[in-house]
C-alpha cells in the first residue's frame, strides 16, 4: 500500500487512489476524515435476525478492530432492506489495517459465515 517513500501507494487491495490523490480524507473540524461503507442486502423471510445480526456483528467489528461501527439502513427507498456499516478513519491505511484484524478473526468469521442465511448475496464496499 506504500511505496519506497512511505507515500501512499495507487495499488493494492481495497481504495485506490489517482496519482496525486492527498492520503488522507476530507478535512472535518479539523480532522482528516475517510467514510468506510459495507452493505448487505437482509432475507426478508428473517428480517428480525439479520437486524439483530447486524447491530451485534457492528459491535463484535468494532471491538476487532478498534474502530466504531455505525450500523443504518435506508428507510423510504428501493434499498429498505438493505443493512450498511460504516467507520470513519483519518488515513486509508485505518481500513487496511482493520481489514487485516477482521480477516485474521476466526471466530468472527466463522460466525459471518454461520449466519450466512440470514442476508442475499455478497457484501458490498
Amino acid at each position: 500500500m506504500f511505496d519506497e517513500n512511505n507515500h501512499l501507494s495507487t495499488e493494492g487491495l481495497g481504495a485506490t487512489l489517482p496519482p496525486g490523490a492527498p492520503s488522507s480524507g476530507a478535512r472535518i473540524g479539523g480532522l482528516s476524515v475517510y467514510l468506510f461503507a459495507r452493505t448487505r442486502r437482509i432475507n426478508p423471510a428473517q428480517a428480525r435476525a439479520a437486524v439483530a445480526l447486524a447491530m451485534e456483528a457492528a459491535q463484535r467489528a468494532g471491538d476487532i478492530t478498534g474502530i466504531p461501527i455505525q450500523l443504518w439502513t435506508p428507510v423510504m427507498s428501493g434499498d429498505m432492506n438493505v443493512m450498511v456499516w460504516t467507520g470513519n478513519g483519518e488515513h486509508l491505511v485505518d481500513f487496511e489495517v482493520a481489514g487485516d484484524k477482521l480477516a485474521e478473526s476466526n471466530d468472527f468469521n466463522d460466525w459471518i459465515e454461520q449466519n450466512d442465511s440470514l442476508y442475499q448475496g455478497p457484501f458490498e464496499d
